[in-house]
């Protein structure tokens, strides 16, 4: 498992250098926090949750000039 996290950070790092961007460091909590949810979820039998603030927030940003990084490579 650890060796998986670190070539799933190490090729997103690689991308983000490509493009002047800082990398990432693995946060062992924010793994923790993830993996409960995704238990929490798993136990639920689904995966959808009732809308939370902010989630629609990129249906509002029709002004703001991005690019998909997808496009980009």
């Amino acid at each position: 498992e650890v060796n998986f996290q670190r070539g799933c950070l190490d090729a997103h790092n690689d991308l983000r250098q490509r493009y002047g961007v800082t990398p990432l460091i693995w946060s062992a909590e924010l793994a923790d926090m993830a993996h409960a949810w995704a238990v929490k979820l798993s136990d639920r039998g689904r995966i959808l949750y009732p809308e939370l603030p902010g989630q629609f927030l990129f249906s509002e940003l029709r002004n703001l000039k991005f690019c998909h990084t997808r496009d980009r490579l």
